[in-house]
């Protein structure tokens, strides 16, 4: 299912709005990417909206990804959006830790226009 709604981006590096924002466009979605770079603000814009899906980093300063999870989890009054994970990390330790938080998904950062575009498919077949 193609992403139509608001799509919540929470990660500390700017560059990653900027390919995710030209993936949607390539691939003709009309959606809204709302951008936070720290996990106390993301947590209050997934509180105050209801996005479609929320891409999580998980190496930030201040909260990290873990613990946006960890907060996520725990608010019981949220819609349960499925969070999914874009890190840089490969490591298969995190991806399992991610995954036993309640993450939906875990994709290790693309380095090219097409593999945002693959990941972004990828994603809508996750939580479509």
């Amino acid at each position: 299912m193609p992403l139509t709604d608001e799509v919540l981006l929470i990660d500390d590096d700017p560059s990653e709005f900027a390919f995710i924002s030209a993936a949607l466009k390539a691939l003709g979605r009309d959606c809204t990417l709302t951008y936070r770079t720290d996990g106390e603000s993301g947590l209050s814009r997934a509180s105050a909206a209801a996005p479609q899906v929320i891409l999580l980093d998980l190496s930030m300063p201040g909260m990290s990804g873990f613990d946006v999870l960890d907060a996520l989890a725990s608010d019981t009054s949220r819609d349960g959006a499925p969070v999914v994970v874009v890190s840089d990390s490969p490591r298969n330790e995190d991806r399992d830790k991610a995954i036993g938080k309640g993450a939906a998904g875990y994709f290790v950062k693309p380095v090219t226009p097409k593999g945002y575009s693959d990941m972004i498919c990828a994603i809508e077949r996750l939580v479509g």
